[in-house]
């Protein structure tokens, strides 16, 4: 409730001040006001997609639409949405043989946006965000490694449980209602994939799989 307070809070309150009678505003005034509206809207609104994704998949009503389509511009377009000033921080490393995905499209750049955000939030400004793919013939996998301060192991069974935020100084600094990694896991399990943590000397990698199939690899060969 608090993650909904808050910007709806804001709204209000810069929306009254520039309704008020009394004052007269400047225009540079006036727009710093509207762009915290604008920025605050887009926040809740955000929320209100992830709440309704969310009772999507503990209703088992989430509906995905497979086609054949290529990783590269879905991870670009994941960054340009989730990490837009992250300044040259993102690395992505694919095969040169990298197969075409049979998946939504939209579902798993919407994991790869989440995992983005989360790897954004926590890692130091000045370290880079990979993301990493390899493949054999039963599942493509595609890795998100930070060099943040990654995840205690007595935490990690519950990282993917909704709503679970670890408390530490980082989070309590970074805005969130903990559903990101949940909605992730259900976006990938709803392709028949798996999402898991993986060991690293420092920070985190968020790996998940989508199944292939030699009919996906056929599709996407004609495609070419």
């Amino acid at each position: 409730s608090h993650e909904l307070r808050t910007p709806l809070a804001a709204i209000k309150g810069y929306a009254t001040t520039l309704l008020a009678d009394d004052v007269e505003w400047d225009a540079a005034s006036q727009r710093e006001f509207l762009t915290t509206i604008s920025e605050e809207t887009d926040r809740l609104n955000n929320l209100v997609h992830d709440l309704l994704d969310m009772s999507k998949i503990e209703a088992g009503t989430l509906v995905i639409a497979p086609h054949v389509c290529d990783l590269y511009p879905l991870v670009l377009s994941a960054a340009n949405h989730s990490m837009p000033s992250a300044n040259g921080r993102l690395r992505i490393s694919l095969p040169p043989d990298m197969p075409t995905l049979y998946a939504d499209a939209d579902r798993i750049e919407g994991v790869l946006r989440n995992l983005l955000e989360n790897a954004a939030k926590y890692a130091p400004d000045d370290t880079p965000i990979e993301v990493m793919a390899d493949f054999d013939e039963h599942e493509i996998i595609i890795r998100v490694v930070d060099q943040g301060p990654g995840i205690p192991p007595e935490h990690q069974e519950h990282i993917f449980q909704s709503f679970y935020r670890l408390e530490n100084g980082l989070t309590r600094k970074t805005a969130g209602v903990g559903l990101a990694l949940t909605i992730a896991r259900g976006f990938v399990q709803a392709h028949g994939g798996r999402i898991w943590l993986e060991s690293r000397d420092r920070g985190l990698c968020v790996a998940f799989s989508i199944p292939r199939s030699p009919a996906h690899e056929l599709a996407g060969e004609n495609m070419h």
